[in-house]
């Protein structure tokens, strides 16, 4: 069983404070994150319920929301977004991304609120920290010097102006299959 509760349930269920920590000395409770227990061992997904009930106005995204939607396995790394405003000390197990998401990359018809399947995937393939930007900067150079041509889009305008975005590839691609350049 993983039953994961806050300890604002055990207390409307009659479970005293000095009970509850009893409990997680005993080992029947474990302690996920503040005020959120797992009664037995966490599952996968108990974590990922922990998170919301934690932080209710989180949403599961980056590798988690993709486990959960069967496109990556198990994740040992758990990926939430809040929003931009809220900050929260981790443990070591979880990541949190401050940043706030349009209502439309919010799938709220799931058991557990997790980004759309397209904002999954941008945020699975989302270059956010500075060791991942450098290296995609040397990859598009050593792909420039190695004759290849690189057009590179913004998730915002992959998922706002697609057929704009397929339009410019075709044009270039007409392009420079029959040899005009880029005028």
């Amino acid at each position: 069983m993983d039953r994961v509760v806050t300890r604002a349930q055990l207390a409307a269920e009659g479970v005293a404070s000095s009970t509850i920590g009893d409990r997680c000395r005993r080992g029947v409770y474990l302690r996920l994150l503040p005020g959120v227990f797992c009664v037995g061992e966490p599952t996968a997904f108990a974590r990922c319920a922990a998170i919301i009930e934690w932080l209710p106005d989180a949403c599961l995204s980056h590798r988690t929301a993709a486990w959960l939607r069967a496109m990556l396995p198990e994740p040992e790394l758990f990926e939430a977004t809040v929003p931009s405003s809220r900050y929260r000390k981790t443990p070591p197990w979880l990541r949190l991304y401050r940043r706030d998401l349009p209502e439309d990359a919010v799938d709220h018809t799931a058991e557990l609120p997790m980004t759309t399947a397209a904002h999954t995937v941008l945020d699975w393939e989302f270059h956010s920290d500075r060791v991942t930007f450098r290296r995609d900067r040397r990859r598009q150079n050593w792909l420039v010097i190695h004759g290849w041509f690189v057009l590179r889009y913004s998730a915002h305008d992959v998922l706002r102006n697609l057929d704009e975005c397929v339009d410019e590839v075709e044009r270039v691609v007409r392009r420079r299959r029959f040899g005009r350049g880029l005028a």
